[in-house]
């Protein structure tokens, strides 16, 4: 009997800073105002290295990279819960390998998706508890297809992206 209410109180406990945590983060939600005027800043997706690309541009491009017979394609892809599945946008080459690169990382492999919103969760879990600052510019993935033969990395491919918007606009 005594291990049932030590589960129970556990589980009053784990409540109770479920709760907390909802109170903490619907007293620093920001007001109506704020909330569009971070949509209406957030017309350009940070590439990083100071590159940045209007949402509007961020459909397919084929990125040539130095020791690749055939350019890479590089797509930007949104990434989060209700987004699309980003592993279904755009189409794969035969025999390419697909990389997505997003926050610095690159993911590949069957379960990306599932990667792709851990990391999503994990990074609106600190904006919404204040532990990092807000950055709308952020949920957008480059979904990299490097095609066969190529030993480019996808941070070559990311890199190459950035030369291209720079040198564009």
């Amino acid at each position: 009997m005594t291990g049932a209410r030590g589960g129970l109180c556990v589980l009053c406990l784990l409540l109770i800073a479920s709760l907390a945590v909802r109170v903490h983060a619907h007293r620093q939600s920001p007001g109506i105002g704020r909330i569009a005027a971070r949509d209406v800043s957030g017309g350009l997706i940070d590439l990083g290295e100071d590159a940045w690309l209007p949402r509007s541009d961020a459909g397919r491009r084929a990125v040539p990279l130095g020791n690749c017979a055939r350019p890479a394609s590089v797509e930007l892809v949104r990434v989060g819960f209700y987004a699309s599945d980003p592993s279904n946008a755009g189409t794969r080459s035969s025999g390419g390998r697909v990389v997505f690169v997003y926050q610095g990382r690159s993911l590949a492999g069957r379960l990306v998706t599932v990667r792709l919103n851990a990391i999503y969760f994990a990074r609106r879990a600190s904006v919404r508890l204040g532990l990092s600052p807000n950055n709308a510019a952020d949920d957008w993935a480059a979904k990299v297809v490097l095609p066969a033969g190529c030993d480019a990395s996808p941070e070559d491919a990311a890199a190459a992206l950035r030369v291209a918007v720079r040198s564009q606009g």
